[in-house]
C-alpha cells in the first residue's frame, strides 16, 4: 500500500473556536499513527504560535507555517527554511495597499533557518509575541492587547530589520460585505509582486508571502520530505489560503464551516461536518476504514 498522508490546517479545521482539540480528534490522530497514516499540518499561523498546539497533540515532525513561507521542525523546535519577501518588493507592496485602502495598518512576521520557535508565546493574536519575531506600526491595532516589548514603528523600517516572511496589512474600515471583492482587487494587483490570501472571516486581514510561495508549495516540500507521492496527499482546510493546497493535493476537502469559495473550489461532495463537530477527526476515520 502507498504511504499516504493527510495534511491539515489548523484554526477552523483541526482546532475547536477554543484553540484546543475535541478528545475524538485526540482519538483519531493517535490511531492514523498506528496505522501508518502521515499526518502534517500547513498552517498560515507563524512558527510562534505553534507549540502550544505540539504541544497539546505530541507533535514532533515537520510542518508548514505562515502560509508556506516557513519549513519547522516541531521536534527540535527549530525553522529549517524559510522564502523571506524582498525589501523591495515589501515597499512596492505597501505603497499599493496604502493608495487602495486608507488607513490600513501593517505588521511583520519574521523568521531565521536555525531560529528557534518560541515555547510560550505571549499572546494568541496578530498582535503579540517576542521582539525577534513580530514588530508593527502605529496603524496595526491587534485583536488583544499587546505586550510591552513588541515592536511599534516606522513600517518602511520594520522591514528592514530582518528576514520577513509574512507582511500583514489590516484595515477596520473596509464593511464586511466589501471584504471579499477588496482582498480580489488587491491580489490581482499584487500578483506580480507578492502572494495575497486572508484567512480571518469578518475583517479585511491581508497575509502576504513571496511570490508563488503558499501552502501548496509548503505541502511540497512536506510530501517530499516523507517520500509520499502527491496523488496520495489528502487536505483539509477553510479559508481561501488553503486552497492552493487543495487544488494541488490528491483529493481536497473543506470543512462544513469553509468559505464559500472553499466549498466550490472541493465540489459538494468533499465537504466535511464544520470544525465543532470533529470533521478532522471524522475524515481521519473515513481514511482509515
Amino acid at each position: 500500500m502507498a504511504k499516504r498522508m493527510l495534511a491539515t490546517d489548523l484554526d477552523g479545521t483541526l482546532l475547536q473556536p477554543d484553540r484546543s482539540v475535541s478528545p475524538r480528534t485526540h482519538e483519531a490522530l493517535a490511531a492514523a499513527r498506528e496505522a501508518g497514516l502521515v499526518i502534517t499540518l500547513v498552517t498560515g499561523r507563524p512558527a510562534r504560535w505553534l507549540a502550544p498546539v505540539a504541544d497539546q497533540v505530541g507533535w514532533d515532525g515537520l510542518a508548514v507555517s505562515a502560509n508556506g513561507a516557513v519549513l519547522l521542525d516541531l521536534g527540535s523546535r527549530r525553522i529549517e527554511h524559510i522564502t523571506p519577501i524582498s525589501v523591495d518588493d515589501l515597499a512596492a507592496t505597501i505603497d499599493i495597499i496604502r493608495s487602495h485602502v486608507g488607513g490600513t495598518g501593517f505588521a511583520v512576521e519574521y523568521a531565521e533557518v536555525g531560529g528557534e520557535i518560541p515555547q510560550h508565546p505571549q499572546s494568541h493574536d496578530s498582535g503579540g509575541g517576542l521582539p525577534e519575531h513580530f514588530a508593527r506600526d502605529h496603524h496595526y491595532i491587534p485583536k488583544l492587547a499587546p505586550p510591552t516589548e513588541v515592536v511599534v514603528g516606522n513600517i518602511e523600517e520594520l522591514v528592514t530589520v530582518r528576514p520577513v516572511v509574512k507582511l500583514l496589512a489590516r484595515s477596520p474600515h473596509v464593511p464586511l460585505e466589501q471584504v471579499d471583492d477588496v482582498y480580489e482587487q488587491l491580489r490581482e494587483q499584487l500578483t506580480d509582486l507578492v502572494t495575497v490570501t486572508h484567512s480571518t472571516p469578518g475583517e479585511l486581514l491581508l497575509e502576504i508571502a513571496e511570490r508563488d510561495t503558499s501552502k501548496a508549495t509548503g505541502l511540497a516540500w512536506l510530501a517530499q520530505a516523507h517520500g509520499v507521492q502527491q496523488q496520495d496527499v489528502v487536505a483539509v482546510g477553510d479559508m481561501p489560503n488553503d486552497s492552493p493546497m487543495l487544488q494541488w493535493a490528491g483529493q481536497g476537502w473543506a470543512v462544513g464551516n469553509a468559505h464559500p469559495q472553499v466549498k466550490k473550489l472541493v465540489g459538494s461532495d468533499y465537504v466535511l461536518p464544520p470544525n465543532t463537530e470533529d470533521a478532522v477527526a471524522v475524515l481521519i476515520e473515513q481514511l482509515l476504514a
